[in-house]
């Protein structure tokens, strides 16, 4: 994030925060909580996740910026009415967004390298019940209007900073909801029912997804020792070999499904209107079809180089094929990408080596 034009920026702003929390009914600052709690946190990583019943949060955010570059093309009389503090805040599970106006200050300094302080100042409350996962709040000076550069402009030519221009931004703080979990916990709900008795299930699977809202995994409790093999914490033996390799498959499948439903989806949307952009299509998933996207469509993408390939690029690559192109795609380069990603080969080679070894020791 940098300023615009990058001579007028305000910069990287320093920034001190205070926090209270409410906890049944009662607010807590830092220094009234267990050690043990608060030891977790960092500057700007607040992690409330060992937290029981905690219903709200309110920060005080001071962001001090200098401003002797600012000077150079606008007027530092009116800096006052013409920047706005603001703290940005985003969840992307609630798909919660927002911006809250604070204040600014300007304040001459002795401070070595500077002659003029911005303070920007701002109290945030959040009520946590309407977020998930983690939120992120993040400082900026932005331009409360249209401002005239004068570095710039000349007699033919009129140059301004437009309205909501960012001139300063300090450090990201992020407030930890929940614990983050790991491969298809954080994707799936799983749930163990008797698939003879369950609408739409086939008494022979030992698992079906359903691509939902939430995604669910459902598991067969009638398919003898899966639970206990699935549940189990074995390290190694046949038991971990058994259940990383159920694992796998369960993993491959429910990952082939998902991106399969999500791009056949989206090809769809695009047959239907030719102006919609992969930029679009992605915007337009909800939450969990984006989480999923963004971690893992390079797996599908025959030209991806990997999990940094930008998503949007993989995402406009596979949209621009024609049908053909995006079936074979789909089946072939998506499962043989899967099978690294999720170890299949590996688990299967260990568990076939058990199995050999429970032979061997029989005989």
């Amino acid at each position: 994030m940098k300023g615009l034009p990058v001579y007028t920026t305000l910069g990287q702003a320093q920034v001190k925060i205070k926090v209270r929390v409410l906890l049944n009914g009662i607010w807590y600052d830092q220094d009234g909580l267990d050690k043990e709690i608060t030891k977790v946190w960092s500057d700007f990583r607040l992690d409330l996740t060992s937290l029981e019943s905690v219903e709200a949060i309110e920060i005080d955010f001071t962001a001090t910026a200098v401003a002797d570059e600012y000077v150079k093309a606008y007027s530092l009389d009116t800096i006052e009415n013409d920047v706005d503090f603001v703290i940005r805040s985003w969840n992307g599970p609630s798909r919660v967004r927002g911006m809250k106006i604070g204040t600014v200050t300007k304040k001459s300094t002795t401070a070595r390298g500077a002659k003029v302080h911005l303070i920007g100042e701002k109290t945030i409350s959040l009520t946590l019940s309407d977020f998930r996962g983690e939120i992120e709040l993040t400082p900026l000076f932005v331009a409360k209007k249209k401002i005239h550069d004068r570095k710039v402009s000349t007699a033919q030519q009129k140059i301004e900073l437009p309205k909501g221009g960012i001139l300063g931004w300090g450090d990201q703080v992020v407030v930890a909801l929940e614990e983050e979990k790991a491969g298809l916990q954080s994707l799936f709900i799983f749930k163990w029912v008797p698939f003879s008795e369950w609408p739409g299930l086939n008494s022979s699977d030992f698992f079906s997804v359903e691509w939902n809202t939430p995604p669910v995994i459902y598991l067969n409790q009638e398919v003898e020792n899966l639970e206990n093999v699935l549940v189990s914490n074995a390290s190694q033996g046949g038991p971990a070999s058994a259940r990383d390799a159920l694992n796998s498959i369960i993993a491959h499948q429910a990952m082939t499904s998902v991106l399969s439903s999500i791009l056949l989806g989206a090809k769809q949307s695009m047959r239907e209107n030719e102006e919609m952009t992969a930029e679009y299509v992605l915007e337009s998933l909800n939450p969990m079809e984006q989480k999923v996207v963004r971690a893992w469509l390079h797996v599908a993408d025959p030209d991806a180089t990997g999990e940094k390939t930008p998503v949007l690029e993989s995402l406009e690559r596979l949209l621009a094929m024609d049908e053909v192109q995006l079936q074979r795609a789909l089946i072939e380069t998506l499962p043989q990408n899967l099978q690294v990603a999720f170890g299949s080969k590996n688990a299967a080679e260990k568990l076939l080596a058990q199995m050999t070894k429970g032979n061997t020791n029989a005989d």
